[in-house]
This record gives C-alpha cells, structure tokens and sequence, in this order.
C-alpha cells in the first residue's frame, strides 16, 4: 500500500492531541487552521507520521460529521488557559458551530479537553498527574463530565505526599469517554464502517545532516581499563 491509497480509519488517541471539528470538509477545516504544505495520505501512513514525528499534522477524512485534526505540529497544547488553542478553538468554533480539543499523555499522566461552541469557550479543563496539580478548569463542568464520576475538588495537590493517590482523578479513558460523548473517539475508528478514503498530512521530512570527516576512534568512557 502506498502512501497516498485509500484505507479505512485507524484508531489513536493514546498519548496524542487532537481537535474534533463538526464539519463534512476536511480541507475547509485545514483552510481554517491555516495548515499549508498538505498531501494526500491513507490513515496509516498519517497516523504513524503523527506517532513519528511531533511536526506532523493529520487532517482526517470526516467521520460522521466530524473532521480530526491529529498531532502536535499545530502547536495547541493545553498546557495555559490563554494558550494559542483558545484563539484557534474560538475561531473554529466561529465557523463551523462546534470545535473540541483532547490531550492525553499517560506518562506525565496530563488529560485535558476543551470545547468552543459558536466562537466562545464553553469548556476547558486540564490536568497534570505528575505533580496533581489542574492548570485550568473553565466553565461549567458537562454531564458528561458529571457521569465519569470524579469529584475535581478531591484530586491530590501533591503526588509526591500522597503516594497512594484517589482512583476517581482523570485518566486516559475520561479523555475517550468525553471524545465518545461531545463527538467521535478516535480509538473507536477501528470498528467504523467507513469506506477507504484519504486525508491529508503535513509531514516535512528533517533532513539528515552530512556525516562529519572520519576520526580517530575514542575510547568509550565506560573502557578505561
């Protein structure tokens, strides 16, 4: 299979970012973001290159109404309540009447999402494990939200005092289950019946610096006896 043949959806989501628009447009939704250098790509091949290299942008195919935006080439991370991904979330929001972001790292154990219905923040919420500590939470929380139970006024302040921390603190799965709720999960697209089509990557391959003249071997400093 080629780079650029037909293929049906593949799954991903774990420890990746990602934007659900409500748009049938994929190259409307990249028009809107302002992504340039855009090629046609199967699923796989723009889902691995997203997993491979952290410039990278997958514009999906549109999924039952849903166009996703994957990889952290656009820059949007979730990381301060007045980051670039407002004013992006905002806009799209302006133009196609709903826009959401997810961000899931189980490392770090960082989950966040935010959701912008016509050209206003509704929601925003992130959280990062490692050190207990909610970087935002903004506006009202949903019922979906509601229903997976946590209680955001009990989550540890500090992970390293609390070794044994509450098991309702968001994870990965909440990421899904709110993805699931507000639009489309990405990890369910491997059960999807959608026929094979294409989207459309950004992917500029980094060039390989030339190697430097040969040198006189060194010794590792692991052998110096």
């Amino acid at each position: 299979m080629t780079e650029a043949t037909p293929d049906r959806p593949q799954p991903f989501g774990a420890k990746m970012g990602w934007l659900a628009v409500r748009s049938s447009e994929p190259r409307e939704v990249a028009n809107t973001l302002k992504i340039e250098s855009l090629q046609p790509s199967s699923w796989s091949h723009g889902i691995r290159a997203v997993y491979e290299d952290s410039d990278a942008i997958f514009v999906t195919p549109a999924i039952e109404g849903w166009t996703m935006v994957a990889g952290f080439g656009l820059g949007l991370e979730l990381e301060e309540v007045d980051g670039r991904w407002r004013h992006e979330l905002e806009r799209l929001s302006e133009r196609f009447g709903d826009a959401q972001h997810f961000a899931t790292h189980r490392v770090a154990e960082f989950h966040g999402w935010a959701r912008a219905t016509n050209g206003e923040i509704r929601r925003a919420f992130a959280y990062l494990g490692e050190s207990g500590e909610i970087l935002f939470d903004e506006g009202p929380r949903s019922d979906a939200e509601l229903e997976l139970g946590f209680d955001l006024a009990e989550l540890p302040s500090d992970c390293d005092e609390d070794p044994d921390p509450v098991d309702n603190t968001p994870s990965e799965e909440s990421v899904f289950s709110l993805a699931r709720s507000w639009s489309t999960c990405p990890m369910d697209l491997e059960d999807s019946s959608a026929t094979p089509s294409l989207g459309w990557l950004r992917h500029i391959p980094r060039t390989v610096p030339p190697s430097p003249p040969p040198q006189a071997a060194r010794r590792p400093w692991w052998r110096l006896w």
